[in-house]
């Protein structure tokens, strides 16, 4: 599909971007409610990781521009890359629901995701 997770998981974020939720801002190129649609023609020269700050290897070693190269071409590493992005992200935002629960704030934590989902571009 070439679709990468962008909304926030990290429990900080989350909760963070809930406090000071501002006005919902217009769509970047590609961006679909807390996804990034890498087929988009306007990233073939996105020298930017998926996300700024992600730390799994798809962001750390590779570019918007040439996972888009990747899709047009139909290269199996795209989905792979892609997929290995998602899987972080996921685990990530399941880490974040345990600490919640572990600190008694998932009530907190789910209206503070809501919010920041409302407020993803």
């Amino acid at each position: 599909q070439g679709l990468a997770i962008t909304f926030p998981v990290e429990l900080d974020a989350i909760m963070a971007a809930a406090a000071n939720t501002p006005p919902r801002a217009e769509p970047g190129p590609g961006q679909q409610g807390g996804k990034l649609n890498l087929r988009d023609s306007e990233l073939r020269k996105d020298g930017r990781p998926l996300v700024e700050g992600c730390t799994c290897v798809a962001c750390q070693r590779h570019t918007r521009a040439y996972i888009h190269h990747l899709l047009n071409t139909r290269e199996m590493l795209a989905e792979v890359l892609l997929n290995t992005h998602n899987q972080h992200m996921y685990l990530l935002f399941f880490e974040s629901i345990r600490a919640a629960i572990e600190r008694g704030a998932l009530a907190e934590f789910t209206v503070a995701f809501n919010a920041s989902r409302r407020a993803a571009p």
